[in-house]
């Protein structure tokens, strides 16, 4: 195709509708998983593809800016603004500090269109995750997601209405002055470390960051999950997280039967120093949790797995599992 003999006008047109034939054929594609195999199979069909497509588009953006890898949260900005989606959805970007950015998609032209339809809103938090994670994790692998609220959460009709709403934040570097950590550093000085208890943290936090705690003779002390899996205590059977488990991902969606309450949860620590489990609010012994009891307020975590310290005092980590619908 000749594009010289096009105008501007007819390019930015043409530009947007390619964007709108995609989303199209996405839709279509989705459509007849949810016909074949259903919703919930569907839902994990569509995660399993963003999984693959929003690393891909990142790599794209990247390659069309000239943006190398690493380019923190100022990179993420200016690539949000080239995916397909920014050519068809209205979306808002603030930074409300230097570790900070929330993104806002403030009109979903999906959302939109079923919302005029009288249909409900299609739950799109599961493959939300995987896909705004995975993409800003390619842009820089410091970069953590939190989702503050993306159907099917219940929100506030009103003039900040948006369909929606990531935080992003990016990972300072850390350092102690211990190997493999740097562009942070303290000193401590005790008389003798030897008479100095383990369970003596140092708490240090930057900005909204969850705070990490150091020991006195200079390991970090921080945890992180080997394993997290679910079960239906009535029938046995092995609830799905989505995205797949990973230990440096925190937010999840399981797809729970309505009609269940109580479930079976095994999380296992990577290196266990001491650290406790303790999920929604009992500890779990050996790491099993039985006949765990959801949280179903809206909007809120069906199951919050805390780390505790070793002296039972401070939360160190916590993974979050919400119900998909």
């Amino acid at each position: 195709m000749d594009f010289s003999k096009l105008s501007r006008k007819q390019l930015e047109e043409l530009l947007v509708d390619f964007t709108k034939r995609w989303l199209a054929h996405d839709g279509l594609w989705f459509q007849q998983a949810e016909k074949h195999h259903g919703m919930e199979e569907a839902i994990k069909l569509d995660a399993a593809a963003w999984e693959k497509f929003t690393v891909l588009e990142a790599q794209r953006i990247m390659g069309f800016l000239g943006m190398e890898p690493g380019g923190g949260l100022p990179a993420l900005k200016e690539a949000l603004n080239y995916r397909l989606y920014s050519f068809i959805n209205l979306q808002e970007i603030e930074e409300p500090d230097e570790y900070t950015l929330t993104f806002k998609m403030v009109d979903c032209r999906v959302q939109s269109a079923r919302k005029r339809k009288n249909l409900p809103e299609f739950p799109c938090r599961p493959v939300g995750l995987v896909e705004y994670s995975g993409f800003a994790s390619t842009i820089d692998p410091r970069i953590k997601i939190k989702c503050l609220h993306c159907p099917p959460d219940d929100h506030p009709e009103d003039s900040a209405y948006s369909y929606i709403n990531y935080e992003f934040h990016q990972t300072p570097t850390w350092s102690t002055g211990v190997d493999g950590y740097s562009n942070l550093s303290f000193g401590i000085k005790v008389d003798d470390l030897a008479d100095v208890s383990r369970d003596i943290y140092l708490k240090v936090v930057i900005g909204k960051y969850e705070p990490i705690y150091f020991n006195l003779s200079g390991d970090i002390v921080f945890e992180l999950l080997k394993s997290l899996s679910i079960k239906d205590v009535a029938s046995i059977k092995e609830v799905a997280l989505v995205p797949e488990f990973k230990s440096d991902i925190y937010e999840y969606s399981a797809a729970i039967a309505a009609d269940v309450t109580e479930v079976e949860v095994t999380a296992k620590l990577q290196d266990d120093k001491g650290a406790t489990l303790k999920i929604n609010g009992l500890v779990a012994e050996s790491g099993v949790a039985k006949s765990i009891i959801l949280n179903l307020t809206a909007g809120e975590p069906a199951i919050t797995v805390d780390i505790i310290s070793e002296d039972k005092v401070h939360i160190l980590k916590s993974y979050y599992i919400y119900l998909a619908e």
